[in-house]
């Protein structure tokens, strides 16, 4: 047992922790085989002198612990003499501690907190100037147990104001002891694209150094609204200025619109109240572009490549592509041209493309014959002919193995087989053909319908065959597109997988009226996962891929009178091709059935809807 006994118990008390009551001695239990007998926390009763804590246990020397006694001081707890402030930011808080006044040379001094039973401690903070700083909360109060206390100062105006420290009567202050607040206005930020191509838009994020903690009118200005004006949402027509409001917590956006080919302009924002910011940004010529320059095509398989609006660079008349974001300005009528230098080899459709609000279009590529073709782009109303970019080379091979080129949908799987070329001798053994994407976060690939698909699978057309089982490939994205790729004897067979919107339609939905007996046996329909692509039909009959979750498709109709419907709904789950329903009609008259769901997906195709004419 080790006794800890101060030597005087009107200036020094101690205690085994921070909350029981304190006395003159108290003891502590040291461990056979360790060496820490715990902690020991000194009560300060008095201000000055040195008090011996003495140390004893049987059989052991006597030690002594001496306690130097001060006044106590309260300081700053950041040491940093200076801050700055936001005004905007609204109330701050600024913490303090306590320390010792005076420690003696050879003592050491530890972080002290307010003993038990001492009544709560009041202090005091002064601002030199109060109208550049105010408190909300002028005193820091220390309570039992607390080592620091905070209290709360409020911007006022631009400019710098001290705090000072001001001591309850029996305590003092010690360096630091004044924290001087520079208030400054919060600045405005707009962040967006350094440069922008001619008739192309891009927007700016407009932010403040603090959040915006109310409604904030905002006013955009174009330095220069003959080269580069500003529009508060992308589908309205650019101005010189436009005023728009940051709302609590949010970075507001603006559309900048460029109209010229070459220099530049300065885009600023003001507010009242705030340091303005401003963002300058170069005027670039722009152009359509191809997104590849080369490719290889095989002989009836069609596919598509993407063209896209980019700006160029100035003195290279290069494409840019960090430019990927901007978008034909509001009114703009961009449209370019697309030829085939040899349609016999590869035709393209359309002919023109328009770019409305879009940043990129779809060119569909006919190979028709074997050969290479130019695929070129025209020029953007005034825009530059490019160094490059504005030519696609198509080269049309025979394939070894045909596989085709084909739109599917999201959360789709269709089955595909691959087919070894008639001008190839079949085998006498299994064929492993290894069959990938390109990007398997749009298109995945695999050996059975449930399955989840990955990058990869391993094809076989049998022995004495052309022709190899199914596999698999599942839609994984919206749009886009990826490359499915079929290794054979050292080369690769490429054919383009484009995403679009899955859709679901009535399959006997053909554009006429459906037409019912009243009281006749009640019809059964079949619904179907389609695509949306006009044109486009599905290159197998589609089902639900492994990785969707149920789809709930609404059925109603527009006449309950003429016809009722089996069921308000079907569910299709993983591995779904289709779903019946019945249609019992009822008495003569019109009704429209009509498909509902999920707004992932399209119900707006002719075939979602299927007229019914009751006789």
């Amino acid at each position: 047992t080790v006794t800890f006994t101060s030597s005087d118990p009107s200036r020094v008390l101690v205690s085994r922790d921070a909350e029981t009551p304190p006395a003159a001695s108290v003891t502590r239990t040291l461990i056979a085989g360790q060496r820490y007998v715990g902690s020991l926390y000194i009560h300060a009763l008095g201000n000055t002198g040195i008090v011996p804590v003495t140390i004893s246990a049987p059989g052991y020397a006597e030690s002594a612990l001496e306690v130097a006694l001060s006044d106590t001081a309260f300081r700053f707890y950041d040491m940093n003499p200076e801050v700055r402030a936001i005004l905007q930011a609204g109330p701050q808080e600024v913490n303090l501690a306590f320390a010792p006044a005076k420690v003696p040379d050879d003592f050491s001094s530890f972080a002290p907190a307010i003993r038990p039973g001492v009544p709560d401690i009041s202090v005091q903070l002064r601002s030199s100037d109060p109208g550049v700083l105010s408190f909300d909360t002028a005193s820091a109060v220390f309570k039992a147990g607390m080592s620091t206390a905070a209290a709360r100062f409020r911007p006022v105006a631009p400019g710098a104001a001290t705090i000072s420290i001001v001591a309850p009567a029996g305590f003092t202050t010690r360096l630091p002891d004044t924290l001087t607040v520079r208030v400054a206005s919060a600045k405005l930020n707009i962040s967006g694209p350094v440069a922008i191509g001619r008739d192309l838009q891009a927007a700016a994020a407009i932010s403040a150094d603090s959040n915006f903690s109310e409604a904030v009118s905002l006013t955009v200005t174009s330095s220069d609204p003959s080269k580069l004006l500003v529009a508060g949402s992308p589908t309205s027509a650019g101005e010189e200025s436009v005023v728009v409001t940051a709302q609590p917590g949010s970075q507001p956006r603006v559309y900048l619109n460029s109209l010229a080919s070459s220099g530049s302009a300065q885009v600023t924002v003001t507010a009242a109240g705030y340091t303005p910011g401003a963002l300058p940004v170069t005027l670039t010529p722009s152009a359509a572009i191809f997104t590849t320059e080369t490719l290889s095509a095989q002989k009836g398989v069609s596919s598509k490549v993407y063209v896209r609006l980019a700006q160029l660079d100035p003195a290279t008349l290069r494409p840019s592509y960090y430019s990927s974001n901007e978008t034909p300005r509001p009114g703009a009528n961009l449209s370019v041209s697309v030829s085939s230098s040899d349609p016999a080899v590869a035709a393209v459709s359309p002919a023109t493309l328009t770019f409305e609000s879009n940043a990129a279009q779809l060119v569909e590529l006919r190979p028709e014959g074997l050969g290479t073709a130019l695929i070129t782009l025209g020029p953007l109303p005034g825009g530059a002919t490019l160094a490059s970019g504005q030519q696609l080379v198509v080269n049309v091979l025979e394939p070894d193995i045909s596989r085709p080129g084909f739109t599917l949908g999201y959360h789709l799987q269709v089955p595909i087989r691959l087919k070894l070329a008639d001008r190839i001798n079949v085998l006498p053994y299994g064929l492993n053909l290894i069959v990938s994407s390109s990007d398997q976060y749009q298109v995945r690939v695999s050996n059975s319908a449930a399955t989840l698909g990955t990058n990869q699978v391993v094809v076989t057309i049998p022995a004495g065959q052309r022709q190899s089982g199914p596999f698999y490939v599942q839609g994984a994205g919206q749009s886009g597109s990826a490359q499915l790729q079929v290794q054979y004897q050292g080369n690769t067979f490429t054919s383009t997988v484009t995403l679009d919107r899955a859709a679901f339609i009535i399959k006997e939905a053909t554009g006429s009226p459906a037409t019912l007996t009243a009281g006749a046996a009640a019809a059964t329909y079949t619904i179907v996962p389609a695509v949306t692509a006009q044109g486009t039909p599905l290159i197998a009959p589609a089902s639900i891929a492994p990785q969707a979750s149920t789809k709930v498709i609404g059925i109603d109709s527009t006449n309950a009178s003429a016809i009722a419907i089996s069921t308000p709904s079907v569910n299709f789950e993983p591995g779904d091709a289709g779903k019946t329903f019945t249609v019992r009609p009822l008495a003569p008259g019109l009704a429209t059935i009509r498909l509902s769901g999920d707004a992932a997906y399209y119900f707006s195709a002719p075939a979602s809807r299927l007229d019914v004419v009751v006789k």
